[in-house]
């Protein structure tokens, strides 16, 4: 075991320290490696946070130069995650090891017995960092017919596949807050391999009252859509709703959401080219989208005049997409390229179709000729 005097231990707080435990048992991993001359040992250490979590990759920056003294290197990868990495072999002997942590059960107890993360001071910046890191903090809104309107659902959640002690450490430090027995739900996910704990209302206040928006990002920014819901209650639809205003299907309002055409609640961040979809869309995006669908529907029916697509085409004459186009671009068929803004349709008029599905007939059936038959009534 390292030694840890290069740490400087006194430079965080107690509650601090918990929380950069908390998010490395969540989203954090740890790599040891030597070389065979065994002149270069590697203790490399990495987080890996959301493409949103940009103000969590900055505190905790700033938290291990506090304790290191060095800023580890932060990138951008893969146009969705931030990823921190540095190697610091005091740090590395002070993180807990997982593998160590999941199969002996002493050195589990030790471990949350040393870091005192059954007390409320430390298990709540604790929970925070497991929170921030594979947690989840949502808030429905259900409209429904009754005399409150619309009506709120809370869901905070933690989903944990390999680390399945988290779920009971985080079940006992919940329930022990408030007396509702039923305030945590767990659900298996067989579908996706891991285990769901559901943080009912009941345990969502207690966890409110312990102050744990001092140290949660995430928590803050529920905090943040629950207020906007409750300024502006009526202006957020689901997209079965969406669907019935634009007389569209859903299947049309959820592609729109996952294409960043629709602004929903939680997103689209627009900074570092990010994008968070929601199931909540505001009436200002579904007016916007209204616009882009009559447009969409002016341009198909100007396709519609001019001819076919060559997909529709394809699918009309029973050949080939790529065949029909290769025909396209040879010039053995006669087409005209559609402009529309920023896209281009290649557009197949009609009459030259006919004249394709004639051509196709006779060459499928060669007896049928388009001569005129003989006729016998003649005199000789």
């Amino acid at each position: 075991m390292s030694s840890l005097h290069e740490l400087n231990l006194d430079a965080v707080s107690a509650e601090e320290r918990s929380y950069l435990l908390g998010l490395f048992l969540a989203d954090g991993c740890v790599y040891y490696s030597r070389r065979k001359d065994r002149t270069y040992v590697s203790h490399r250490i990495k987080f890996f946070l959301q493409g949103d979590q940009l103000e969590i990759a900055e505190k905790v920056v700033a938290l291990l130069k506090k304790l290191i003294g060095v800023s580890p290197h932060i990138y951008w990868e893969a146009g969705c995650m931030w990823i921190l990495k540095f190697e610091s072999k005091a740090l590395f002997a002070f993180l807990p090891k997982k593998e160590r942590l999941l199969n002996d059960n002493s050195a589990r107890d030790r471990f949350f017995s040393d870091n005192r993360l059954f007390d409320v001071e430390n298990g709540i910046p604790f929970l925070a960092g497991l929170l921030d890191g594979d947690g989840s903090c949502e808030v429905r809104v259900q409209k429904k017919q009754c005399m409150l309107g619309s009506v709120q659902k809370w869901n905070w959640s933690f989903s944990q596949s390999k680390l399945l002690f988290l779920i009971d450490y985080i079940r006992t430090l919940v329930t022990s807050m408030t007396s509702d027995e039923y305030s945590i739900g767990i659900r298996l996910r067989p579908g996706r391999n891991e285990t769901k704990l559901c943080i009912r209302k009941s345990g969502i206040l207690a966890l409110l009252n312990s102050g744990i928006v001092n140290y949660s990002w995430k928590v803050r920014k529920w905090l943040e859509r629950v207020g906007e819901i409750q300024r502006n209650r009526a202006s957020y639809h689901t997209v079965g709703q969406v669907a019935k205003m634009l007389d569209v299907s859903e299947y049309i309002v959820r592609r729109c959401v996952s294409q960043n055409r629709l602004t929903c609640l939680r997103g689209p961040v627009e900074s570092r080219g990010f994008a968070l979809s929601w199931r909540y869309i505001t009436t200002d995006a579904v007016e916007k989208l209204r616009g882009e669908l009559a447009k969409e529907k002016n341009r198909s029916e100007r396709i519609g005049k001019e001819g076919l697509r060559v997909l529709d085409a394809a699918k009309e004459l029973s050949i080939s997409y790529s065949t029909l186009q290769h025909w396209c671009h040879d010039g053995k068929i006669r087409s005209t390229m559609l402009h529309e803004g920023t896209c281009r349709f290649l557009v197949i008029p009609r009459d030259e179709l006919e004249t394709l599905r004639d051509r196709m007939r006779r060459k499928h059936s060669p007896h049928v000729s388009s001569e005129p038959a003989y006729r016998f009534n003649q005199t000789f």
